[in-house]
């Protein structure tokens, strides 16, 4: 008996950091801090890391995954059933829907040392999470073998059943 089969999956994650997401928070000591420009801690302001300067962003980022079967069962006597099949899985790569989603990769750099690898690294913004899309390649190979078997209606009785795969 053949199968074939598909599965597939979209998934998004829209975060709109905007509007009151957007508006500034300084916390200062007293008011000399605040005189001097040091404020003690501060949140919900946003930067282009690239540039430096102060921009209001949303993140907006999505990811497909898909995978294709085919499997064959096929009775290669009267008490053996085998089974041959694949499977091919595309595990996806998330990605930027909106110029203001960008994902920082880092990578290590040259060096005979991991501390020198990393000390050499660049973060780099990319597109994508991840530099290549995993891929899954999945072969399945399946046996059932009964040692006797005696038609009961329509199942079957056996001494003994041996099933792998």
């Amino acid at each position: 008996m053949l199968k074939v089969g598909y599965e597939g999956w979209f998934g998004d994650d829209v975060e709109p950091f905007q509007g009151p997401w957007s508006h500034p928070n300084f916390n200062f000591d007293n008011l000399l801090t605040l005189a001097k420009d040091a404020p003690l801690n501060e949140g919900n302001v946003m930067y282009n890391p690239i540039t430096g300067k102060q921009q209001l962003w949303s993140w907006n980022a999505a990811s497909k995954t898909w995978g294709l079967f085919v499997q064959d069962t096929w009775k290669a006597r009267r008490n053996l059933t085998l089974t041959l099949g694949f499977r091919y899985d595309d595990q996806g790569n998330p990605y930027s829907r909106s110029d203001t989603t960008v994902f920082g990769n880092f990578y290590l750099g040259q060096g005979s040392t991991f501390q020198q690898e990393v000390a050499n690294g660049v973060a780099t913004p990319t597109q994508n999470a991840l530099k290549h899309t995993p891929r899954a390649y999945t072969p399945r190979v399946g046996a059932a073998w009964i040692s006797t078997a005696k038609a009961i209606g329509c199942c079957a009785a056996a001494s003994a059943c041996i099933r792998t795969g």
